[in-house]
């Protein structure tokens, strides 16, 4: 745990496009209220210390914004700060500490579905007396929290890969921030906003991801949402800026991360001379990606329809410089610890417009909340080859599978060097049959090794798996070192030479060292990848020569069928025989 009060910033620099560590320790004072009439003149003290040589790291809560409009009856909580800043003489530098254990328990939403669909019919009848264009409609995960939540901070960091992370510890919080979004980045007199608005859940493989891709870059729906915040923040900055100098630099732009696409605008703006930054705040907060438009009657709707605080969830969390810079993200993909009373809070939504429906909208709030799910980060992809006498088996559909699944999970990759390494490899086994493996991790390093080849021709039986696979599980798509799932399922039946998957549709996969192939009908067919299956590197080779087919398999076809085979490209045709359960 970090000494308190403690500042971490995981920031993008837009300057060098790299993230940059930034810490803040050991404040020379801490300006805090609770309090809506202080909120201004502690900004003006924030303005000062920078002024005179400090710096400043903090945040405001979303509650703070009745300080800079007439917002009706804000949810403010008396319990959690609307304005917390340290005042700093220099950044510090970063003690690595050894982490401990973090135990997260089931996150339960605040509301029902049936609450949400009524709040939704609300926001629709707003837009029909056009009280409101665009509604950003948020709910509150809970759950139980202990143990190291800065440990916790850095898993969820490590896997989300975004650009604006944040961890704040004081009394007793912790606020985890793993944004992808930028509220203001301020760069002297050049200030760069960039609202995030339309979303779509990642695919499972690079096909798949490119066609989501694809339909939300195109996505009507998605574009009003983006346009209605990027107008309104070219209305705002111009309050602040030099006339003509606001400029649409990049409009729906598609961002990628592990488990969604984001489209963002990026909008640039020269400042008029001596704004401050409380200016920039009553001009610019909060982000309006995350109320709606029109401001101000929008955020009073919104307070009615939640009724309950938001706290730093869509504030802003950020530092400013001696150097006349400041980054702020918008804390979104935000959990917010209470050690006291070890509850971990998350809060996700997202903007309704007239073309959204409540089951999509509240589908994209739990895919927001995907972050949440921690993941085994340590796994590399993985290539097994057959190389025979010198030549290897479907050489080159293994080296496109690795560079799409580098792709996929952002992994160096330097295929040059690869390729070349088991080129060498097969001139030196020229004459021997021989199994090659290849692992890479996510920094590029790659790792080669080999091992006799040897076919054992003795009749194998194969059975089906006890239980479903789980075809949302992208792992499914790509062969990695995280085989957990497989091995489980294998480690259930020692008696046959391996099982057959299947899905929760009862349809029938791959085994879990090769991919399926039956004669049904005088026909060869293969299970389609979207069953849940890994494309194997062989299974497209035959794909390509038409010597196999795509065709839903179920149970009654496998029992039914003249032959069985297990296909990978190390064995190539394995026959099976399925082995008879007795009752």
């Amino acid at each position: 745990m970090k000494k308190e009060p403690f500042f971490q910033f995981d920031f993008l620099n837009l300057k060098t496009n790299q993230r940059e560590q930034t810490v803040f320790k050991n404040p020379i004072k801490i300006l805090q209220t609770t309090n809506i009439n202080d909120i201004n003149d502690l900004l003006k003290e924030v303005e000062l210390a920078v002024h005179n040589g400090y710096y400043a790291a903090g945040f405001l809560s979303y509650e703070a914004a009745s300080a800079f409009m007439d917002i009706e009856e804000p949810n403010t909580d008396s319990t959690f700060p609307l304005l917390y800043f340290g005042i700093f003489e220099a950044p510090s530098e970063l003690i690595p500490v050894n982490e401990s254990f973090f135990e997260v328990g089931d996150w339960t939403p605040n509301i029902t579905q049936k609450e949400y669909n009524h709040a939704f019919e609300k926001i629709k009848y707003a837009f029909d007396t056009n009280k409101t264009k665009q509604v950003n409609y948020t709910m509150q995960l809970n759950a139980h929290f202990k143990g190291d939540s800065y440990a916790y901070y850095n898993a969820l960091k490590k896997q989300q890969n975004a650009n604006y992370n944040a961890y704040i510890s004081f009394d007793n919080q912790q606020i985890l921030s793993l944004s992808p979004e930028l509220f203001f980045d301020l760069n002297n007199d050049l200030i760069t906003v960039k609202p995030m608005k339309g979303t779509k859940e990642r695919g499972k493989n690079t096909d798949e991801d490119k066609q989501f891709k694809n339909e939300l870059k195109a996505s009507t729906k998605d574009k009003l949402e983006n346009k209605l915040i990027v107008d309104l923040m070219i209305d705002e900055l111009k309050a602040i800026s030099l006339p003509d100098s606001i400029h649409l630099k990049k409009a729906f732009d598609i961002e990628t991360f592990p488990t969604l696409f984001q489209m963002t605008s990026t909008i640039e703006a020269q400042l008029k001379p001596k704004v401050s930054f409380t200016n920039i705040f009553k001009a610019l907060f909060p982000c309006g990606s995350i109320t709606g438009t029109p401001k101000i009657g929008t955020m009073n709707f919104i307070n009615k329809l939640e009724n309950r605080s938001r706290q730093v969830y869509c504030g802003a969390i950020g530092f400013i410089t001696p150097d006349n810079t400041a980054t702020f993200n918008v804390p979104i993909r935000t959990v917010s610890i209470n050690k006291m009373k070890n509850k971990a809070r998350y809060d996700v939504g997202g903007g309704i417009t007239n073309l959204s429906n409540e089951q999509d909208e509240y589908a994209e709030a739990f895919t927001k909340a995907e972050i949440l799910k921690l993941q085994n980060n340590e796994f590399k992809l993985i290539e097994t080859f057959g190389l025979h006498t010198g030549k290897y088996v479907a050489f080159q559909a293994h080296l496109n599978r690795l560079q799409s699944s580098a792709n996929y999970f952002n992994f160096k990759l330097n295929l040059d060097n690869i390729k070349n390494e088991l080129i060498n490899i097969a001139k030196e086994n020229s004459n021997e049959n021989v199994r090659v493996k290849l692992s890479l991790n996510v920094n590029g390093v790659f790792d080669i090794s080999t091992a006799p080849l040897i076919i054992n021709e003795k009749v194998k039986y194969v059975s089906l798996a006890n239980k479903p696979i789980n075809k949302q599980n992208v792992f499914l798509y790509h062969k990695t070192s995280n085989r957990s799932f497989y091995n489980n399922l294998k480690a259930e039946k020692p008696d046959v030479f391996d099982v057959i998957l299947w899905n929760e549709q009862n349809e029938l996969t791959e085994f879990t060292i090769g991919n399926l192939v039956i004669e049904y009908n005088g026909d060869l067919i293969t299970p389609p990848v979207k069953s849940g299956l890994l494309p194997g590197t062989y299974r497209k080779v035959l794909l390509l020569e038409n010597i196999i087919t795509e065709h839903v398999i179920t149970k009654e076809m496998l029992i039914q069928a003249e032959n069985i085979w297990l296909i990978n490209s190390v064995r190539k045709w394995v026959k099976v025989n399925l082995k008879k359960t007795t009752s």
